[in-house]
């Protein structure tokens, strides 16, 4: 069994990230135990329209991501990693896939794979998971290859895994995948950041509109690492020291230049 538990280690961190430009997402936090008498339990967790710089770990002075910093400092970042497009639909088919937008075919934002492209959840399948997925991993939410569940549900999602879990008798290792949909626009009406204390990227125009926008886009933040933090503590009361858990987003977020370096670095 140690053989399968470092093919699963491998197959999900080096085919993912190495062979689709280094699709793991910013912040791209990782914490990782491996058992060697069993397959690992794997779960990921992806943001939506999040820029790295906009991140507590990344330099953001405002923003409260207390399960983020966990992850952090619990296991591993990569500072130098890349989707593979600053568009939801091809990043997110190349994180499905491991292969670069032109390959697997998806190049424009709402299109489709070639037909014959393989997906790496079948490979997970073929070795015994059972994969779960919440909310919005493939664009638009739609199903992918190689599920067992899909819950399209664009928020609770972690009341939602609890649900299926609690009415599921599954023997078998388990691959959660988890996508909110936040900082995505629109924006949350609500503010937990007072907008004239605030501290904006300096490139932008400084207007009281402005700071109102950046003061949702950061609730949404802190609202997604909130989420994240409740699939985490499910993963540990479920999975107990037998589960990798990784953290990225799709791309950068909907502001200027969000989709440029910082945009697509993670």
């Amino acid at each position: 069994m140690e053989k399968n538990t470092i093919t699963v280690y491998l197959l999900f961190l080096l085919s993912i990230a190495r062979r689709a430009s280094l699709c793991l997402a910013l912040p791209c936090l990782l914490a990782a135990s491996l058992h060697a008498a069993t397959l690992t339990n794997i779960v990921v967790f992806i943001s939506d329209d999040l820029g790295r710089l906009d991140t507590s770990i990344h330099g953001s002075k405002d923003v409260r991501t207390p399960t983020m910093d966990w992850l952090a400092a619990a296991g591993m970042t990569f500072n130098n990693a890349y989707v593979a497009s600053p568009a939801c639909c091809p990043s997110r088919f190349s994180f499905l896939t491991g292969l670069m937008p032109a390959r697997h075919g998806a190049h424009p934002n709402h299109s489709e794979v070639k037909p014959g492209t393989q997906f790496l959840p079948p490979i997970l399948k073929s070795l015994g998971y059972h994969i779960a997925s919440f909310g919005k991993i493939a664009h638009r939410n739609k199903d992918f290859a190689g599920l067992d569940f899909n819950s399209p549900q664009k928020t609770d999602m972690s009341q939602e895994v609890v649900t299926h879990f609690s009415e599921s008798d599954i023997d078998a290792p388990i691959c959660l995948l988890v996508g909110d949909r936040r900082p995505h626009v629109a924006w949350t009406k609500e503010m937990n950041y007072d907008p004239k204390q605030v501290t904006l990227p300096p490139f932008f125009i400084d207007t009281e509109e402005t700071r109102k926008h950046w003061a949702r886009y950061l609730t949404d933040i802190e609202g997604m690492d909130e989420e994240m933090g409740r699939v985490l503590e499910f993963a540990k009361e479920k999975f107990g020291d037998s589960f990798i858990f990784l953290f990225t987003s799709d791309h950068g977020g909907q502001w200027p230049f969000g989709k440029l370096d910082h945009g697509t670095r993670r």
